[in-house]
Protein backbone atom coordinates (compact mmCIF):
# COMPACT_ATOMS: atom_id res chain seq x y z
CA UNK A 1 0.00 0.00 0.00
CA UNK A 2 1.32 3.46 -0.89
CA UNK A 3 0.98 6.53 1.23
CA UNK A 4 1.96 10.17 0.96
CA UNK A 5 4.28 10.70 3.90
CA UNK A 6 4.22 13.40 6.56
CA UNK A 7 6.78 15.61 4.76
CA UNK A 8 4.50 15.81 1.74
CA UNK A 9 1.18 16.68 3.34
CA UNK A 10 1.56 16.68 7.12
CA UNK A 11 -0.74 13.62 7.18
CA UNK A 12 -0.65 10.08 5.87
CA UNK A 13 -2.74 10.09 2.71
CA UNK A 14 -3.52 7.02 0.67
CA UNK A 15 -2.21 6.97 -2.90
CA UNK A 16 -5.07 5.45 -4.89
CA UNK A 17 -3.13 4.64 -8.07
CA UNK A 18 0.34 4.86 -9.61
CA UNK A 19 0.54 5.27 -13.39
CA UNK A 20 3.86 4.62 -15.18
CA UNK A 21 5.12 7.30 -17.54
CA UNK A 22 7.56 6.90 -20.42
CA UNK A 23 9.96 9.80 -20.92
CA UNK A 24 12.11 10.85 -23.83
CA UNK A 25 14.00 14.10 -24.23
CA UNK A 26 10.92 15.70 -25.76
CA UNK A 27 7.81 13.82 -24.63
CA UNK A 28 6.02 12.31 -21.64
CA UNK A 29 3.98 9.35 -22.83
CA UNK A 30 1.36 7.20 -21.11
CA UNK A 31 -0.51 4.18 -22.44
CA UNK A 32 -4.18 4.86 -23.18
CA UNK A 33 -6.79 2.14 -23.65
CA UNK A 34 -10.24 2.85 -25.10
CA UNK A 35 -12.70 0.19 -23.96
CA UNK A 36 -11.40 -3.32 -24.70
CA UNK A 37 -9.14 -2.19 -27.54
CA UNK A 38 -5.36 -2.47 -27.53
CA UNK A 39 -3.47 0.27 -25.68
CA UNK A 40 -1.84 3.09 -27.62
CA UNK A 41 0.62 5.82 -26.58
CA UNK A 42 -0.61 9.35 -25.90
CA UNK A 43 1.19 12.42 -24.60
CA UNK A 44 0.57 13.32 -20.96
CA UNK A 45 0.51 17.09 -21.33
CA UNK A 46 0.09 19.52 -18.44
CA UNK A 47 -0.32 22.31 -21.02
CA UNK A 48 -3.75 21.15 -22.19
CA UNK A 49 -7.23 21.33 -20.72
CA UNK A 50 -8.58 19.10 -23.51
CA UNK A 51 -8.33 15.43 -24.22
CA UNK A 52 -7.39 14.95 -27.86
CA UNK A 53 -7.38 12.07 -30.33
CA UNK A 54 -5.94 11.96 -33.82
CA UNK A 55 -8.55 11.83 -36.59
CA UNK A 56 -7.20 8.69 -38.29
CA UNK A 57 -6.92 6.82 -34.98
CA UNK A 58 -10.42 7.83 -33.84
CA UNK A 59 -12.09 6.72 -37.09
CA UNK A 60 -11.80 3.03 -36.19
CA UNK A 61 -14.05 3.47 -33.13
CA UNK A 62 -17.05 5.19 -34.76
CA UNK A 63 -17.11 7.79 -32.00
CA UNK A 64 -20.13 10.10 -31.83
CA UNK A 65 -19.80 13.60 -33.24
CA UNK A 66 -21.43 16.01 -30.82
CA UNK A 67 -20.26 19.28 -32.34
CA UNK A 68 -17.27 21.15 -33.76
CA UNK A 69 -13.90 21.00 -32.03
CA UNK A 70 -13.56 23.39 -29.09
CA UNK A 71 -9.74 23.33 -29.18
CA UNK A 72 -7.83 26.58 -29.57
CA UNK A 73 -4.18 26.65 -30.58
CA UNK A 74 -2.31 28.09 -27.60
CA UNK A 75 0.43 29.52 -29.82
CA UNK A 76 -1.72 31.28 -32.40
CA UNK A 77 -5.07 31.68 -30.64
CA UNK A 78 -6.83 30.22 -33.67
CA UNK A 79 -9.50 27.49 -33.43
CA UNK A 80 -8.40 24.01 -34.42
CA UNK A 81 -10.63 22.38 -37.07
CA UNK A 82 -12.11 19.02 -36.12
CA UNK A 83 -15.01 17.69 -34.09
CA UNK A 84 -15.91 17.02 -30.49
CA UNK A 85 -16.81 13.58 -29.20
CA UNK A 86 -17.32 11.97 -25.80
CA UNK A 87 -14.95 9.32 -24.49
CA UNK A 88 -16.35 6.61 -22.24
CA UNK A 89 -14.43 3.77 -20.62
CA UNK A 90 -10.91 5.16 -21.13
CA UNK A 91 -7.93 4.10 -19.03
CA UNK A 92 -4.51 5.70 -18.65
CA UNK A 93 -1.86 3.27 -17.53
CA UNK A 94 -4.60 0.81 -16.58
CA UNK A 95 -6.43 3.34 -14.38
CA UNK A 96 -9.94 4.54 -15.39
CA UNK A 97 -10.33 8.26 -16.01
CA UNK A 98 -13.46 10.37 -15.93
CA UNK A 99 -15.81 10.07 -18.89
CA UNK A 100 -15.57 13.41 -20.63
CA UNK A 101 -15.69 15.23 -23.98
CA UNK A 102 -12.64 15.09 -26.23
CA UNK A 103 -11.61 16.84 -29.40
CA UNK A 104 -10.65 14.95 -32.55
CA UNK A 105 -8.43 16.61 -35.14
CA UNK A 106 -5.42 15.92 -37.37
CA UNK A 107 -2.67 15.50 -34.81
CA UNK A 108 0.16 14.96 -37.33
CA UNK A 109 2.32 12.62 -35.25
CA UNK A 110 3.62 9.13 -35.98
CA UNK A 111 4.63 8.42 -32.38
CA UNK A 112 1.42 8.97 -30.40
CA UNK A 113 -2.31 9.08 -31.10
CA UNK A 114 -3.45 11.89 -28.83
CA UNK A 115 -3.02 14.09 -25.79
CA UNK A 116 -4.38 13.73 -22.25
CA UNK A 117 -3.81 15.96 -19.22
CA UNK A 118 -4.34 16.21 -15.46
CA UNK A 119 -7.96 17.29 -15.96
CA UNK A 120 -8.62 13.61 -16.66
CA UNK A 121 -8.77 13.16 -12.86
CA UNK A 122 -11.34 15.60 -11.43
CA UNK A 123 -11.91 15.53 -7.68
CA UNK A 124 -8.41 14.10 -7.18
CA UNK A 125 -4.96 15.37 -6.28
CA UNK A 126 -2.58 14.52 -9.13
CA UNK A 127 1.16 14.21 -8.41
CA UNK A 128 3.48 14.38 -11.41
CA UNK A 129 6.88 12.93 -10.48
CA UNK A 130 9.00 12.97 -13.63
CA UNK A 131 12.20 12.04 -11.78
CA UNK A 132 10.65 8.66 -11.03
CA UNK A 133 8.48 8.57 -14.20
CA UNK A 134 5.26 8.23 -12.24
CA UNK A 135 1.86 9.84 -12.05
CA UNK A 136 0.30 9.31 -8.62
CA UNK A 137 -3.40 9.80 -8.01
CA UNK A 138 -4.52 10.73 -4.49
CA UNK A 139 -7.99 11.24 -3.09
CA UNK A 140 -9.48 14.70 -3.37
CA UNK A 141 -9.26 15.13 0.40
CA UNK A 142 -5.46 15.21 0.07
CA UNK A 143 -5.80 18.73 -1.37
CA UNK A 144 -6.67 19.97 2.12
CA UNK A 145 -3.33 18.72 3.47
CA UNK A 146 -1.17 20.62 0.97
CA UNK A 147 1.10 23.42 2.19
CA UNK A 148 -0.49 26.76 1.37
CA UNK A 149 -3.16 27.71 -1.16
CA UNK A 150 -1.10 26.74 -4.23
CA UNK A 151 -0.55 28.74 -7.39
CA UNK A 152 -3.76 29.44 -9.33
CA UNK A 153 -4.14 28.15 -12.85
CA UNK A 154 -3.52 30.66 -15.62
CA UNK A 155 -6.53 31.42 -17.82
CA UNK A 156 -10.28 31.73 -17.47
CA UNK A 157 -12.40 29.06 -15.81
CA UNK A 158 -12.24 25.66 -17.47
CA UNK A 159 -9.66 27.04 -19.91
CA UNK A 160 -7.15 27.52 -17.08
CA UNK A 161 -3.83 25.67 -17.14
CA UNK A 162 -1.31 24.80 -14.39
CA UNK A 163 1.10 27.67 -13.82
CA UNK A 164 3.82 28.98 -11.52
CA UNK A 165 5.62 32.26 -11.04
CA UNK A 166 8.91 32.62 -12.91
CA UNK A 167 11.42 35.25 -11.83
CA UNK A 168 13.07 36.86 -14.85
CA UNK A 169 15.72 39.60 -14.70
CA UNK A 170 12.99 41.96 -15.95
CA UNK A 171 10.43 40.94 -13.30
CA UNK A 172 8.05 38.17 -12.25
CA UNK A 173 5.69 36.52 -14.74
CA UNK A 174 3.14 33.72 -14.51
CA UNK A 175 4.01 30.85 -16.83
CA UNK A 176 2.07 27.80 -17.97
CA UNK A 177 3.63 24.45 -17.03
CA UNK A 178 3.74 22.48 -20.26
CA UNK A 179 5.21 18.97 -20.41
CA UNK A 180 4.23 18.93 -24.08
CA UNK A 181 6.82 21.63 -24.83
CA UNK A 182 10.45 20.55 -25.31
CA UNK A 183 11.84 24.08 -24.78
CA UNK A 184 13.04 24.83 -21.24
CA UNK A 185 11.47 28.29 -21.33
CA UNK A 186 9.38 29.76 -24.13
CA UNK A 187 8.39 33.43 -23.99
CA UNK A 188 6.22 35.68 -26.15
CA UNK A 189 8.41 37.52 -28.64
CA UNK A 190 7.60 40.90 -27.07
CA UNK A 191 9.54 39.85 -23.94
CA UNK A 192 12.78 39.96 -25.93
CA UNK A 193 12.55 43.76 -25.85
CA UNK A 194 12.44 43.79 -22.02
CA UNK A 195 15.41 41.45 -21.41
CA UNK A 196 19.13 42.04 -21.75
CA UNK A 197 20.23 39.71 -24.55
CA UNK A 198 23.78 38.42 -25.00
CA UNK A 199 23.66 38.92 -28.75
CA UNK A 200 20.60 39.29 -30.96
CA UNK A 201 17.69 37.02 -31.66
CA UNK A 202 18.42 34.12 -33.98
CA UNK A 203 15.70 32.31 -35.89
CA UNK A 204 16.25 28.60 -35.26
CA UNK A 205 13.32 27.20 -37.22
CA UNK A 206 9.56 27.02 -36.89
CA UNK A 207 7.21 25.78 -34.22
CA UNK A 208 4.42 23.59 -35.54
CA UNK A 209 1.14 23.61 -33.64
CA UNK A 210 -2.35 22.32 -34.27
CA UNK A 211 -3.40 25.24 -36.45
CA UNK A 212 -0.20 26.03 -38.32
CA UNK A 213 3.42 27.08 -37.87
CA UNK A 214 5.36 30.22 -37.10
CA UNK A 215 9.03 31.23 -36.69
CA UNK A 216 10.85 30.38 -33.46
CA UNK A 217 13.71 32.52 -32.18
CA UNK A 218 16.41 31.92 -29.60
CA UNK A 219 18.70 34.14 -27.53
CA UNK A 220 20.83 33.96 -24.40
CA UNK A 221 19.80 36.38 -21.69
CA UNK A 222 22.07 38.06 -19.16
CA UNK A 223 20.98 37.17 -15.63
CA UNK A 224 19.21 34.40 -13.77
CA UNK A 225 15.76 32.89 -13.98
CA UNK A 226 14.13 31.15 -11.03
CA UNK A 227 11.17 28.81 -10.84
CA UNK A 228 10.48 27.02 -7.58
CA UNK A 229 13.85 25.91 -6.20
CA UNK A 230 15.51 25.92 -9.63
CA UNK A 231 17.88 28.72 -10.69
CA UNK A 232 19.35 28.86 -14.19
CA UNK A 233 22.24 31.24 -14.89
CA UNK A 234 22.31 33.16 -18.18
CA UNK A 235 19.91 30.73 -19.87
CA UNK A 236 19.17 30.39 -23.55
CA UNK A 237 15.49 31.14 -24.08
CA UNK A 238 13.19 30.63 -27.03
CA UNK A 239 10.62 33.11 -28.28
CA UNK A 240 7.51 32.94 -30.46
CA UNK A 241 4.82 35.46 -31.26
CA UNK A 242 1.83 35.41 -28.92
CA UNK A 243 0.75 33.02 -26.20
CA UNK A 244 1.65 32.89 -22.51
CA UNK A 245 5.11 32.39 -20.99
CA UNK A 246 5.68 28.65 -20.96
CA UNK A 247 7.91 26.38 -18.84
CA UNK A 248 8.68 23.18 -20.72
CA UNK A 249 9.85 19.64 -20.10
CA UNK A 250 13.61 20.23 -19.57
CA UNK A 251 12.86 22.25 -16.41
CA UNK A 252 9.72 20.40 -15.31
CA UNK A 253 11.49 17.03 -15.24
CA UNK A 254 13.61 18.45 -12.39
CA UNK A 255 10.51 19.08 -10.26
CA UNK A 256 7.68 17.19 -8.60
CA UNK A 257 4.33 18.91 -9.03
CA UNK A 258 0.88 18.49 -7.53
CA UNK A 259 -2.28 19.56 -9.37
CA UNK A 260 -5.80 20.17 -8.15
CA UNK A 261 -7.78 19.97 -11.42
CA UNK A 262 -11.07 20.82 -9.71
CA UNK A 263 -10.16 24.20 -8.21
CA UNK A 264 -7.21 24.90 -10.50
CA UNK A 265 -4.18 25.01 -8.19
CA UNK A 266 -0.55 23.87 -8.44
CA UNK A 267 2.10 23.08 -5.82
CA UNK A 268 5.82 22.35 -6.11
CA UNK A 269 6.96 19.49 -3.87
CA UNK A 270 10.57 19.08 -2.77
CA UNK A 271 12.74 15.99 -3.35
CA UNK A 272 12.39 14.60 0.18
CA UNK A 273 8.62 14.80 0.12
CA UNK A 274 8.52 13.21 -3.34
CA UNK A 275 10.50 10.22 -2.14
CA UNK A 276 8.34 9.91 0.97
CA UNK A 277 5.23 9.73 -1.19
CA UNK A 278 6.60 6.63 -2.91
CA UNK A 279 7.25 4.64 0.30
Amino acid sequence: MAWAGDKLTGKRTHVEAVIPLYLSSSRVLVMMRLGDHSPSPVVFDTGTNDNVLDTVYAEQFNLPRIGPSTSTDGSTGRPVPGYQTRLVGVQLGGIPIADAPANVFDYHSTDEVGIFGPNSFPQKLVLLDLRNAELRILSGSAVDTMDGPGAPYLGEGAAGLPSLQVELPSGVVHAILDTGNDSALLLPLEFSEKLSLAGGLEQIGSVVSASGSQPMYEAQIAGDIRIGAITVNNPTIRFIKGGYPNVGLPLLRQMTLAFDPTDGRTWVIDDTASNAARE
